[in-house]
């Protein structure tokens, strides 16, 4: 009997292809067992829910601080602009992380752990604060996802910023150099740098800022979404970048893995036990090779790419394929 079940699993892949520029095709495919599920892999553990979840009706919100916070702070990033001929690293700006995840973990001996204390959202201006027994040692901690939970109907989301080239490993930035209690460090900011230093050209450290900024272009899709439906709830997406992703083409999953992903492009992939479906998942890949074809600063790609998703998820597209590029 379980061998007729492993025998009937197929997945339905819709595509749909936009490269750097944001053009693109879209193609279905089924594929037998010998097809890879390491889409299913990696992606961030469960949220704990956040204190202020009901209050952030959206990632732009602005809130005031709860008044038993024992940790507050702010959480930005660098963006680098885009300008028509590339980007501009002289005029890097510190812009808020709105609407993502921050968590307080436990930590002892000088060191770090992986126990949630304390879970919140950051505002729309990067504000949070946490409720941590004063005199408890935690390090502070930013997921680069945006989330909400459904609460009575109301809207929900969770974009989750992944690594494809390594086993799809979440991206975290970590407040790992302070380990204090709310008593002795009651402030805690966090900066997600670009990478670029003052007057180079070139990245010579950690493009930490490159996931956060693909969320706030993301963060303003989704608040453009729910302005239209204040009830709608948006199935998990997994946002795929990688500094090693570049332009060459895909041949199988195993390219994926290494980088090779043709360009940015979204892809709906249902698996199936017979006629029934047993899984789904939504992924959008974006591209990040170093002076070749970056898209994280990229607002109209990076939303170019969420309206498929938005297709994928609630509507539908009969489109023949071939490209939809400016050209």
């Amino acid at each position: 009997m379980l061998r007729l079940k492993i025998a009937l699993l197929h997945i339905a892949t819709l595509l749909a292809a936009c490269g750097g520029g944001g053009g693109g095709s879209g193609s279905d495919n089924n594929a037998d067992l010998s097809t890879s599920f390491s889409f299913l892999e990696g992606g961030f553990p469960a949220v704990q829910t956040p204190s202020n979840n009901q209050a952030l009706s959206s990632c732009r919100t602005i809130l005031d601080i709860a008044s038993d916070s024992t940790l507050t702070g702010r959480v930005e990033y660098e963006r680098v602009p885009i300008t028509g001929s590339g980007l501009d690293y002289t005029n890097i700006a510190r812009l808020p992380m709105r609407g993502v995840v921050v968590e307080a973990v436990d930590a002892s001996d000088g060191q770090c752990s992986q126990d949630v204390v304390a879970t919140t959202l950051s505002d729309g201006d990067g504000q949070y604060g946490l409720n941590v027994p004063e005199n408890q040692p935690v390090c502070i901690q930013v997921r680069a996802q945006l989330y909400r939970e459904d609460s009575e109907g109301a809207t929900s989301w969770d974009i989750q910023l992944t690594d494809n080239t390594n086993a799809n490993a979440p991206y975290y930035l970590l407040d790992s150099s302070m380990v204090a209690t709310p008593a002795d460090q009651p402030i805690r900011n966090l900066l997600a740098g670009a990478g670029v230093q003052s007057g180079s050209k070139n990245y010579t450290q950690a493009r930490a800022a490159a996931p956060f900024a693909i969320l706030d272009t993301l963060c303003e899709a989704v608040d453009t979404v729910i302005k239209v439906d204040a009830n709608i709830a948006l199935p998990l997406l997994s946002v795929r970048w990688s500094t090693l992703n570049n332009s060459a083409p895909i041949e199988d999953e195993e390219s994926i893995k290494q980088g090779d992903i043709s360009g940015s492009f979204y892809r709906l992939q249902k698996i199936f036990l017979g006629a029934e479906v047993v899984n789904t998942t939504h992924e959008i890949f974006f591209l990040g090779d170093e002076d070749s074809n970056t898209d994280e600063y990229d607002p109209h790609v990076i939303a170019h790419e969420f309206g498929h998703y938005i297709t994928g998820s609630f509507s539908r597209s009969d489109a023949l394929g071939g490209e939809h590029s400016i050209d």
